[in-house]
């Protein structure tokens, strides 16, 4: 893979659109390895060098939608911003601290969420792995699942809608 950007571009441009919806990738500007350090400090959890690696080249990927060749509005994030990662993290661990029955979810890291049921995806601790799995974390049951073998897998599979929810 050359880039993150190519690769989510091709992946998009690979999707069939359907019912009138159209959807693309929006890229917002490169994070600093300073504002990964400083997060994985204040998370106390080391990032995957994948994701290291796209978030130094967009801060965050947002989908965008067209309907009917409209103009395109927000959608949802694929991957969220690092000031995002870090404010939902925080905010899950305080909540893990007043909900013991939540405990699973202090062991991942999450990056993005499904837009439905409080569904978040993320990665298990991985200091030494370059690409660690992606799980799905579903509150209501509190059970993680793997959904994809690395980020490039899980980003493949949740644009063309082979890992689905």
């Amino acid at each position: 893979m050359n880039s993150w950007r190519e690769f989510i571009e091709a992946v998009y441009s690979a999707r069939k659109n359907e019912g009138g919806l159209t959807s693309q990738p929006e890229f917002h500007s490169a994070s600093t390895s300073h504002e990964i350090q400083e997060t994985e400090g204040r998370l106390l959890f080391s990032f995957s060098k994948e994701l290291k690696k796209l978030l130094m080249e967009t801060n965050g990927v947002m989908e965008m939608l067209s309907v009917d060749d409209s103009e395109f509005f927000e959608n949802q994030w694929l991957i969220w911003p690092v000031d995002m990662i870090q404010d939902e993290n925080l905010e899950y661990q305080q909540q893990r601290q007043t909900d013991e029955a939540h405990s699973n979810r202090n062991q991942v890291l999450f990056f993005s969420s499904a837009g439905t049921d409080g569904i978040l995806f993320g990665m298990r601790s991985c200091e030494s792995t370059e690409s660690p799995e992606v799980v799905a974390w579903y509150p209501i049951d509190n059970e993680t699942v793997v959904v994809a073998n690395s980020l490039s897998e899980f980003i493949d599979g949740w644009i063309s809608g082979t890992i689905s929810v």
